[in-house]
């Protein structure tokens, strides 16, 4: 299984080319990213977040160090 992501300022130019990729390969359209290679994709108004918390989480669960309390740090 292949995936893809089409990114664009144009949704009219990005519909047309997801009806071409779809008369030449099956395709399914899983609708607005959220999540891909592990990153955490969210969209706001002012612009997208891309974290990667999930994998963050899973490298602590792995090393058995999950109960400490998130710290927020200004950039």
């Amino acid at each position: 299984m292949d995936y893809m992501v089409i990114v664009g300022d144009y949704t009219d130019a990005i519909a047309n080319l997801k009806q071409f990729l779809h008369t030449q390969f099956y395709m399914k359209d899983l609708g607005e990213l959220s999540y891909f290679l592990g990153l955490v994709i969210t969209k706001y108004e002012q612009g997208i977040f891309v974290s990667h918390r999930n994998y963050a989480l899973d490298l602590l669960k792995e090393i058995e160090h999950t109960n400490y309390k998130p710290l927020k740090l200004p950039f």
